[in-house]
């Protein structure tokens, strides 16, 4: 079943998105089982380093360069999302003329291969380039959610949307745990009655063995999207998108006019404003996302918690449970009562008081531990339930905002802007972070990083005010 393409500012013509009477249709098995793989693998492409590379950045370091290291750390995490700014339009592009089936498998292909490359790393700029030449081939994300569009209708796609950030929370809580336990796995005890572990080349190359990992997870998905998912995106839309000139009524009053490299939808105002919206919100997480163990470590006298890695990982835990129960039982029911727009803007809202509320844990911590934890988990279990129900209403707004010849090219700029600001985002928490700590003495300091992941949720829940509802 390919849906078809939805108008105006994320709305069909006389729909009711609120109705929560209409009967939802079945999700294809096949294609979601592809999609979400692809989704898993794309949380290990990102994450499965960090556990690691502040460490294999001190081994590439003379020891009087030490404290540089997490400033070269950041660089490497950043470059991933950064390729990705650079093609994800090139792979939309691609998306739209030649398919989503082969695009998926060239990109998912070609970042497994790439990730062998990265754990054989020698130097710094070895590690950053080889993370940006797989960044730059991995246009999946954009792509996939053209796919979502091309087999989902407005009755099941809210569902749609909840397995893929499931999936991608579950690859996120696995896969910086497998880089973790693999790293350095030729000096371990757990390792050493392997042979296969104890060979040399592990123990020239301490972090090949997690690329390794990465490498298995992509090829993984690349078997399930050759044998799950079929073509999604039909020749007459590829026709289409081929064609130099084509106008195409909407139905809605709003006529968009194709040219031959699908760049011409940027010009129009709801895809800017859902873009917007997008890069808003992905630049809010990620400068959450960063801050938050730096809270969680730093000791009580500059504003922390002073928790330990495994104390960190229980929070993690936690927040991990709340946002699969969040998206599998509570936003399906949520969003058939509201309006997609008008669900994302409370959750903005609800985002920015779990944000603001979080340094209140770190206050109590001298004073009652078990308040403290109890404050902690509540914020944290908040703000992930928004964040689940942020970032699928943001999907769909962005999908909903094209039409099926060019939805492959704006997921893919989509995509872009948020990578960019993802990129930029880590090199923003870390300064905020360093100034409040080196202002320790001034009262709030640690609210400092916190509140300016607010502004951003909050401006992009007034930028999301402009869809009509």
């Amino acid at each position: 079943m390919v849906a078809s393409s939805t108008v105006g500012d994320g709305l069909r013509p006389g729909e009711e998105i609120g109705n929560e009477d209409q009967i939802e249709t079945p999700l294809p098995f096949g294609p979601m089982l592809a999609v979400a793989s692809i989704q898993l693998c794309e949380a290990f492409n990102i994450l499965m380093l960090f556990p690691f590379v502040y460490f294999m950045v001190v081994d590439f370091l003379p020891p009087e360069s030490e404290q540089w290291a997490g400033l070269y750390a950041g660089i490497i995490g950043a470059m991933w999302p950064f390729g990705q700014f650079i093609t994800s339009a090139l792979w939309g592009d691609a998306a739209d003329r030649f398919g989503r089936r082969p695009t998926l498998l060239l990109g998912t292909l070609g970042t497994s291969l790439v990730a062998p490359v990265f754990g054989f790393s020698g130097s710094i700029l070895m590690a950053a380039l080889t993370r940006l030449f797989g960044g730059a081939l991995n246009g999946n994300v954009a792509v996939m959610k053209a796919v979502i569009g091309d087999i989902t209708d407005d009755s099941n796609r809210a569902r749609g949307y909840s397995i893929c950030i499931v999936m991608y929370g579950l690859g996120s809580t696995f896969g910086p745990t497998l880089g973790g336990f693999l790293a350095n796995s030729a000096d371990r005890e757990i390792f050493k009655n392997i042979p296969f572990v104890q060979s040399s080349v592990f123990k020239s190359y301490p972090y090949l063995l997690p690329c390794l990992a990465q490498c298995i997870v992509g090829l993984i998905s690349f078997t399930i999207i050759a044998v799950a998912l079929p073509e999604t995106y039909s020749a007459e839309n590829r026709s289409h998108s081929r064609l130099p000139s084509d106008d195409v009524d909407t139905g809605d009053e709003m006529h968009i006019e194709l040219s031959g490299d699908q760049h011409h939808h940027v010009q129009d105002k709801r895809v800017m404003r859902a873009i917007l919206v997008y890069s808003l919100t992905a630049l809010a997480w990620v400068i959450y996302d960063e801050t938050f163990p730096l809270l969680c470590a730093s000791p009580p006298d500059v504003g922390g918690l002073g928790l330990n890695s495994s104390e960190i990982g229980c929070a993690l835990a936690v927040s991990g449970i709340a946002a699969i129960v969040f998206q599998l039982v509570l936003f399906p029911m949520i969003e058939k009562r509201y309006e997609i727009p008008v669900l994302f803007r409370a959750s903005g809202v609800t985002a920015a008081c779990a944000f603001l509320f979080l340094p209140i844990s770190g206050i109590w911590i001298s004073v009652n531990a078990k308040l403290s934890w109890t404050l902690l988990l509540i914020a944290v279990c908040v703000q992930i339930s928004a964040a689940c129900a942020c970032f699928a209403c943001i999907l769909m707004l962005v999908n909903n905002s094209a039409n099926a010849q060019n939805r492959g090219a704006v997921n893919a700029k989509g995509q872009a802007m948020a990578a960019f600001a993802r990129a930029c985002g880590p090199f923003l928490s870390g300064m905020l972070w360093s100034f409040s700590v080196r202002n320790s003495n001034i009262p709030g300091h640690q609210w400092i990083p916190f509140s300016v992941a607010a502004a951003a949720i909050l401006s992009a829940a007034v930028a999301s005010s402009k869809f009509s509802t």
